[in-house]
């Protein structure tokens, strides 16, 4: 217990002064409480916040992928922690690195009433591969990535809210105008290229290097060990992203990829799935009412702006700017819940409005079949009317 006291007192010291917006959501009184998210997302803050927040003396932080429980369990730690220390609150963080965890977890719960569980888990699997019983009883949260709208919260202190989607497209010159006196443009292009991940938010200098990283821990450590993927076969992986990077997510499909890569089709189906639910690639399905994940998809797209330029760097290729523009859109619709599919007279419907994404060039005497719920999505501009709508302003949302 000890050498878990001094990771604790070591994390409380150094980990809790950034902490990201969704620990206001986060209802903590439940007794089993799970956050899930991907990698550098300043998940441990939150984590750490909550402990530093309630009594100590009865509270413990664990990491599941500390050696410890390579050979002890889980639920028999539960059972020292608490009938040797009689402790109320458990933080267990990256519980998906311990083998067997749902059924442990599930038996301290109904073991234990007296203790309340957090635990955070890394990737965005579908709960159906949970255990039943187990899902049924943990409040679960999902954090996306930095957004830019707490980018400029966190580095210039101002105090930006969110917006709903109705909001920004009905109230979006008010809202231009509102914004702080700050060269968003500038700031916006930064954040494109390399604030997308909090880990840049205190550093002066940037580069690629902690992305490739990710990239390469998320490919060779989280997915290699939850599907127990063969070495020589992870490399397909990194195959894949690289491609993804540098052909039109239109060009793409698995029957291309299988013969770029030289693999079978249905690995390929099996690989983009398994890189879509660990956050490094998205799906965006046609406009229809039949629903098959891979069947229906329209496009493929790297997960965010900052993988793109990493991975691009990365094999001295160019950046399509029309693709970090449509990259950017499609995340932030997504991650703040609101449906967008692919639009075969436009780029991109988004229930029933249609919107086409562009340079600050773009008009709508450039668009045939104008409607009333059409709007064109500019870049490189700050404030426009009617139905012309900053790309920038879509980081509001999230």
């Amino acid at each position: 217990m000890k050498t878990f006291f001094e990771i604790q007192k070591n994390l409380l010291d150094n980990n809790f002064t950034n902490v990201r917006d969704i620990f206001s959501e986060i209802d903590f009184e439940q007794r089993l409480v799970g956050i899930i998210w991907p990698r550098w997302v300043w998940k441990t803050t939150i984590l750490i916040k909550y402990l530093w927040l309630n009594n100590l003396s009865n509270s413990l932080y664990i990491s599941a992928d500390n050696i410890y429980f390579l050979e002890n369990k889980l639920f028999d730690f539960a059972i020292k922690f608490k009938n040797e220390y009689d402790w109320k609150i458990l933080i267990i963080d990256e519980i998906h690195k311990y083998k067997n965890w749902q059924q442990e977890l599930k038996n301290i719960y109904d073991s234990f009433p007296e203790i309340k569980i957090v635990f955070s888990w890394s990737s965005s699997i579908d709960l159906k591969s949970w255990n039943y019983d187990l899902s049924r009883r943990a409040k679960l949260y999902y954090v996306n990535w930095f957004s830019f709208r707490e980018f400029i919260n966190y580095k210039y202190n101002q105090n930006l809210r969110k917006y709903q989607l109705n909001e920004i497209l009905n109230n979006h010159l008010e809202i231009s105008q509102k914004l702080p006196n700050i060269p968003i443009i500038k700031y916006f292009k930064e954040y494109l290229e390399s604030w997308y991940y909090p880990y840049y938010v205190n550093e002066k200098q940037k580069d690629n290097l902690k992305i490739i990283e990710t990239i390469n821990k998320t490919i060779y450590d989280d997915i290699a060990n939850y599907y127990n993927v063969k070495t020589e076969n992870l490399i397909y992986f990194k195959k894949i992203l690289n491609y993804l990077s540098i052909i039109s997510p239109w060009e793409i499909n698995s029957n291309k990829i299988s013969k770029t890569l030289e693999i079978d089709n249905k690995t390929v189906n099996t690989y983009l799935e398994i890189l879509e639910k660990w956050w490094l690639i998205r799906f965006l399905l046609k406009d229809t009412n039949w629903y098959n994940v891979m069947k229906n998809t329209s496009k493929i797209y790297i997960d965010n702006t900052n993988l793109i330029y990493a991975i691009n760097a990365n094999l001295l290729q160019e950046i399509k700017i029309w693709l970090i523009r449509e990259t950017f859109f499609i995340n932030s619709i997504q991650n703040s819940k609101n449906s967008i599919v692919h639009s075969k007279m436009w780029d991109f419907k988004i229930y029933d409005d249609i919107f086409e994404i562009w340079w600050k060039n773009k008009t709508f005497k450039q668009i045939k079949d104008i409607r009333t719920n059409s709007f064109l999505v500019l870049d490189d501009i700050i404030v426009w009317e009617k139905n012309i709508i900053p790309l920038y302003l879509f980081w509001l949302l999230n």
